[in-house]
């Protein structure tokens, strides 16, 4: 028989369904000539010091600030929950995973990726460094 303040607990206990599914144009349109920006990464710093790059980034961000308390903040990319249990249909290459069925959005520009960190740690006042500095490309370093 369970104690009160056990059943009381589990009575509270938060459901998670299953996200609802994306629906998408069937006729998009195909950009074309658009030229690409400089290569470039976000670097967020720690209180601790640890200083960390590139998507990994992001994903350090979601897993040290929770899973739940992420998703309670209803962050979209390109129409897809930053942080959902469902695999996209149309973005399933750029979901990437976090552990125990979730997944992570990574379909955005590094500025984006800048401002959905910050909005985090806004949020929950995490007291972390973001910046975005230029990548060095490969046939640059050759020259």
């Amino acid at each position: 028989m369970a104690h009160g303040s056990d059943a009381q607990s589990i009575s509270e206990a938060k459901v998670i369904g299953t996200d609802s599914e994306v629906e998408y144009r069937t006729n998009e349109i195909k950009k074309k000539g658009i030229k690409k920006a400089p290569m470039t990464n976000v670097r967020v710093k720690y209180p601790d010091g640890i200083v960390l790059y590139a998507w990994h980034t992001f994903r350090d961000v979601i897993l040290r600030t929770g899973i739940q308390r992420v998703r309670d903040l209803d962050i979209m990319i390109c129409g897809v929950k930053l942080v959902s249990n469902r695999m996209d249909k149309k973005y399933a290459k750029q979901q990437k995973d976090l552990g125990d069925g979730w997944l992570m959005m990574t379909n955005c520009s590094t500025e984006t990726i800048r401002k959905q960190i910050m909005h985090i740690y806004n949020s929950y006042g995490l007291g972390l460094k973001v910046d975005v500095f230029e990548r060095v490309r490969k046939s640059d370093l050759a020259k």
